[in-house]
């Protein structure tokens, strides 16, 4: 089959649940990705053939995006700062804000080149496996709940040549903390969002995703950062820092919370302007 009019087909289904410019991009991602076809070439070479194996390849990954499955589950992979993870539906996608509160970590570590540092909720891997191919001396440990998660990310510390301690752990019973040492940092991107706000989420985002990354009580929305206040009065260095990533209109309350233990607690915004994360030290005055 011709590549330019499977492509034309795969546009106009996905144009019926997607706007124009984002069922573009996916038709592109997936054509670029599966058949290592560019929009370009299709232009250039319009009777520019399709195997059956691809063109097979691709009517499964159509009939999976109109059933809202994310592009990155339906192949597998997805991009975070500059480099690809594997990620399945046992893991989070990862965001471009998270990228931010990486950027975060990494500027604080350029004068510890060779901490200890603890992921809390690692997921993919992709802040830890990020941080640690910028910084090689930085000793990892990465923690997850989920074994099926820590699976994705041992892959993907595997596939980028990294060396990370990973721990299946709840993090939120504290009999477990003492499993951890100290580290000059904890970073977390918790779950954070009140089951109640489900219904206001994307099809693809409540239907696919893992509700355990996403979602947290609705009588306990802070339950992770209440968690991770204590742990870092015996878990983080004297000036070491905590930075976690958080819902945007429970950013003050995290603050509030860090403050009121008497950590220093900075908000920072995201690029959207919301207030996303919170760096605290414990070492200051609040």
């Amino acid at each position: 089959m011709e590549a330019r009019l499977l492509y034309r087909s795969f546009l106009e289904r996905l144009q019926e649940i997607y706007p124009k410019a984002e069922a573009a991009s996916i038709a592109k991602l997936c054509f670029e990705t599966l058949a290592g076809i560019s929009a370009s070439q299709m232009l250039v070479n319009p009777e520019l053939q399709l195997n059956t194996h691809i063109e097979s390849q691709l009517q499964t990954a159509i009939a999976a995006l109109l059933t809202h499955h994310p592009v990155q589950y339906v192949l597998g992979e997805a991009w975070f700062s500059g480099s690809r993870f594997r990620v399945t539906p046992d893991v989070l996608i990862p965001r471009p804000e998270t990228a931010e509160l990486l950027a975060i970590a990494a500027a604080f570590l350029q004068n510890h080149t060779d901490a200890a540092f603890l992921d809390v909720g690692t997921g993919s891997g992709c802040i830890a496996i990020s941080l640690k191919k910028q910084l090689p001396n930085l000793r990892v440990t990465a923690t997850d709940i989920s074994s099926a998660a820590l699976l994705v990310a041992e892959e993907n510390a595997s596939l980028h040549h990294t060396m990370i301690t990973f721990l299946a752990a709840d993090f939120t019973d504290e009999l477990n903390w003492k499993l951890f040492d100290r580290y000059q940092l904890i970073i977390s991107n918790p779950p954070y969002i009140p089951i109640r706000e489900k219904e206001q989420l994307d099809k693809n985002v409540v239907d696919h995703e893992p509700h355990l990354a996403l979602f947290v009580p609705d009588e306990q929305p802070l339950i992770f950062y209440e968690k991770l206040v204590s742990f870092g009065k015996d878990h983080l260095f004297p000036d070491g820092q905590i930075m976690v990533e958080t819902h945007f209109e429970y950013a003050t309350e995290v603050q509030s919370l860090f403050k009121a233990a008497g950590y220093h607690a900075e908000l920072i915004s995201d690029f959207f302007g919301k207030p996303r994360f919170v760096v605290a030290n414990h070492s200051l005055k609040p």
